[in-house]
């Protein structure tokens, strides 16, 4: 008999400044493994959800060149100290083999991996990530959901049906959204700012309101993300940022007082792209900006990060000077995880690599579309504003060609 075909797999940080590898026989794929959407974790990584699935490499895989970080007595996680991107986790427990994080990896054979439940989905309030993934993109079977840990077979489980959350215990989208400011913090709570919601801006005219921000609701703008360079950064194969202006971004103890003179308790949050890189990089820097830190991964784009526990904060781009990206699995909002009460999520909105990722992330981009497309159909969710005012421009045009 001929060797056993096996499947070469890739961990590699943004920076690529760490690269893993191992093989994988062939017969044992897909790999399936648990997505956690517990509170803990989506401060950890700024996601709605962490994936990894057992390192199917050496068990004494070095992960010396990596930086540490205790998310537990039991569990440490790894990242690369320069940009940041989480790598692997692995327990306490003596021979414990380590896991890696799902974004790090190459995309290579189309069914390397497949989601095969979601456990802790009770945290998220609202189901978070879960509605739009509900079954595996290869097996196409059902995903349990857990509102705690999974059951085994010497651990009791509880399964969320599919009903939960009722769905008229979440807030609409074109409710309006409240004043006031809302927490977002990374796990370690290194970094810890308040988001101040755009109710100040309900008597601007709609053309007047930036992009991205609700003409109805004054919610803001959510849109989601799974191409390369964002998926190694934050560990997972997808995440969500939403929009916010640098003037809304604010210090838990700032005083709202404004100016060079100002006391530096009392400084605003810095209110540009520039003036934030310069805070951040200054040797007497404010000591509220905390362990806040970025990586440069292009001339244009600054991607910030904790230093500590490695959670993803803002992605800054330079021709959007007065804004931030903030990742969503940040936001502490008592509607849940998806903060509907002070977000308006685009569900059409899923980037990716154009097709290019190849392999099992194809699969899984296109299912998860599907899946997000069917679910604001179910729910009843209107299209958000952008992609409306779209097609009936396009409209318009196919009437006046």
């Amino acid at each position: 008999m001929g060797e056993e075909e096996t499947v070469e797999i890739t961990s590699q940080c943004l920076c690529k400044a760490h690269v893993f590898m191992a093989s994988v026989k062939a017969s044992a794929l897909p790999l399936s493994f648990m997505l956690c959407h517990c509170e803990s974790c989506r401060h950890k990584t700024g996601c709605l959800y962490f994936s990894d699935v057992r390192w199917p490499g050496a068990a004494d895989v070095d992960l010396s060149g990596l930086q540490k970080y205790y998310f537990s007595e039991t569990l440490v996680d790894y990242f690369c100290g320069e940009c940041y991107s989480p790598m692997f986790c692995k327990r306490t427990d003596p021979g414990a083999k380590a896991g890696v994080c799902t974004g790090s990896l190459s995309s290579s054979a189309p069914n390397l991996l497949e989601y095969g439940s979601h456990i802790f989905v009770g945290d998220t309030l609202d189901g978070g990530a879960t509605p739009w993934l509900r079954k595996g993109h290869i097996s196409g079977q059902h995903l349990r959901r857990w509102k705690g840990w999974n059951e085994t077979s010497n651990r009791a489980g509880e399964e969320l049906p599919p009903s939960w959350p009722e769905p008229s215990s979440l807030p609409k989208p074109e409710g309006k959204v409240l004043p006031g400011t809302t927490p977002f913090y990374c796990h370690c709570r290194g970094v810890n700012l308040l988001l101040r919601s755009a109710a100040d801006l309900a008597m601007v005219p709609e053309g007047d309101l930036p992009w991205y921000v609700d003409p109805t609701s004054h919610k803001y703008l959510v849109t989601s993300c799974a191409c390369e360079l964002c998926r190694r950064s934050c560990g997972a194969d997808m995440t969500s940022w939403t929009y916010a202006a640098l003037t809304h971004v604010e210090f838990p103890t700032a005083a709202a007082a404004a100016g060079d003179d100002a006391s530096p308790e009392a400084r605003p949050f810095p209110l540009s792209a520039t003036a934030l890189k310069e805070a951040v990089s200054a040797k007497d820097r404010d000591p509220r900006l905390g362990t806040l830190e970025f990586y440069q991964s292009s001339p244009e784009v600054e991607r910030y990060h904790c230093s500590r526990c490695s959670a993803q904060i803002f992605y800054v781009v330079s021709d959007r000077p007065d804004m931030v990206e903030i990742a969503v699995g940040l936001i502490s909002h008592p509607s849940g995880a998806r903060a509907e009460g002070l977000l308006r999520w685009d569900y059409a909105s899923l980037a990716d690599d154009e097709g290019r990722a190849g392999g099992w992330r194809d699969g899984l981009i296109g299912e998860t579309r599907r899946e997000r497309e069917e679910w604001r159909v179910e729910r009843g969710y209107p299209e958000v504003w952008r992609k409306v005012r779209e097609e009936s421009l396009k409209a318009r045009s196919v009437v006046l060609s």
